[in-house]
């Protein structure tokens, strides 16, 4: 009877805990912890949740499960960063998703709002996807047309008068059409000078001109000379219909069909 005894007190004894076997079974488990990527902080953090609530793991393995205890802390905290970074981040990046469709005044509060998330939540697994995202923006802004200020008016000015110097009336135009696709170009037109008013105004009487020059030569039966004046002019005069139409007109003149 004895005997019975004592072997069912060493069965019982021999299937307890193992400390050994347990701790192993920790270590190991806490190695498959550290291999989860910080990007998944949640499932990192229950996973760490879960060791923590195995009683044999505290009982066995106390050193171990205490400084598990101690890292679960950052763990957490990071997983709640995490939750909330899915919140936030998602919404924002299909709203500045279609480039598009967004205007210089929502690009530039969507850099701001993406530079604020990235401070926030550029360490969770939507960091990348904000950088890029801000990048993204950060060109679309850089390629479009720069809001005018003065000193772009002094400057088309100046190129506007050269222009003009130099005869190039149709250039002149194309200039300040150019700068009135600007943003903020109209709050600065009554300060353009000179207007477009006054280039066909000038273009008028440079064709008038030109037009008495070559009709001097023709009269004078020098039509290659002749020739030679309107087709220099040509492109002066390319956005000016009448102007155009009357060089046009001479030419036929001179080499009839």
């Amino acid at each position: 009877m004895l005997v019975g005894a004592i072997g069912v007190l060493w069965a019982i004894n021999s299937a307890g805990p193992k400390p050994d076997e347990i701790k192993a079974e920790f270590e190991a488990r806490i190695e498959a912890l550290n291999k989860i990527p910080a990007e998944e902080a949640i499932r990192k953090d229950e996973f760490a949740l879960d060791l923590l609530n195995n009683e044999d793991y505290k009982k066995y393995a106390k050193a171990l499960w205490l400084k598990l205890e101690r890292a679960e802390r950052s763990l957490h905290d990071a997983a709640q960063l995490e939750k909330a970074a899915t919140k936030e981040v998602p919404p924002f990046l299909a709203r500045s998703k279609d480039l598009s469709k967004i205007e210089r005044a929502d690009l530039q509060l969507l850099i701001g709002e993406a530079r604020s998330l990235q401070n926030n939540y550029g360490m969770t697994r939507f960091g990348d996807s904000l950088r890029k995202r801000q990048a993204e923006l950060s060109a679309k802004l850089e390629s479009m047309p720069k809001p005018v200020g003065p000193l772009d008016v002094i400057e088309l000015n100046r190129k506007t008068k050269a222009a003009l110097h130099e005869g190039r009336f149709s250039d002149a135009l194309d200039l300040i059409d150019e700068f009135m696709k600007r943003p903020e170009a109209r709050d600065h037109r009554t300060k353009i000078d000179p207007t477009t008013e006054s280039i066909a105004s000038k273009a008028a009487a440079a064709a008038a001109v030109i037009l008495q020059k070559a009709q001097g030569l023709l009269d004078r039966n020098d039509k290659v000379a002749a020739l030679q004046v309107i087709d220099r002019s040509k492109s002066d005069f390319r956005r000016f219909p009448k102007e155009t139409d009357a060089l046009e007109a001479l030419r036929r003149r001179i080499t009839p069909r």
